[in-house]
């Protein structure tokens, strides 16, 4: 099943760009940044989001108004949350947060890639993130934008650190920009392949694909 999916994958995806007029800007970017070890890795469709540790109601209400966003505009990521970690749970995205008295920075975060599983081409299945934080007015604003960023970067661009106008807010609500929309939707489309290498990605687009 993996070897038929993954088949002609650079024809299918060539079609997608033609049919949704992908820039090269774009395909550029999905190069650079979102293969794994040179090759194509992505989550299952529905994921699962854990907060552990010492988070707050604000932490959580983030996390919530980040998923509704994603969950809107791409059809083949659906995310849910579960406040309270399962003990077996060993799948999702892991925040782990801890309230520190001293650091040189108000928020340090550090983020664990997991890739497994017995598919032809392992998935990535975990992410382990932990979040530590001095409680003051300067590190809850950090942390707000670092929970939009850092689950963007859990499901996508595994070495993109230019995250410039990732989001705005607006009425309570986060509205992602249409490039990191249009990079994300691509990355998940069917046509994306898991198995699928930056070099084949990289002959693909180095070819005239009438883009702009």
């Amino acid at each position: 099943g993996d070897v038929l999916y993954s088949i002609n994958t650079s024809q299918k995806i060539k079609r997608y760009i033609m049919k949704n007029n992908v820039s090269l800007k774009i395909l550029e970017k999905i190069r650079d940044n979102f293969f794994i070890n040179g090759m194509v890795h992505k989550y299952e469709k529905n994921v699962n989001i854990y907060l552990n540790g010492d988070y707050e109601k604000s932490d959580s209400l983030q996390i919530c108004r980040t998923i509704k966003a994603i969950n809107k505009f791409s059809k083949n990521i659906n995310f849910s949350l579960h406040l309270l970690s399962e003990k077996n749970a060993d799948a999702g995205i892991f925040f782990n947060f801890k309230k520190v008295v001293l650091q040189d920075k108000p928020v340090v975060i550090g983020t664990d890639t997991y890739m497994g599983g017995e598919t032809m081409f392992h998935r990535r299945y975990k992410n382990v993130v932990n979040l530590n934080y001095i409680a003051n007015d300067e590190s809850k604003k950090i942390k707000e934008t670092k929970i939009i960023e850092t689950i963007y970067q859990c499901i996508g661009p595994y070495e993109m650190d230019d995250l410039k106008g990732l989001y705005i807010e607006k009425n309570n609500e986060i509205i992602f920009g249409e490039e990191y929309k249009e990079l994300l939707s691509f990355f998940y489309s069917d046509e994306f392949a898991e198995g699928y290498t930056d070099k084949e990605f990289g002959q693909l687009i180095s070819q005239p694909l009438n883009t702009t």
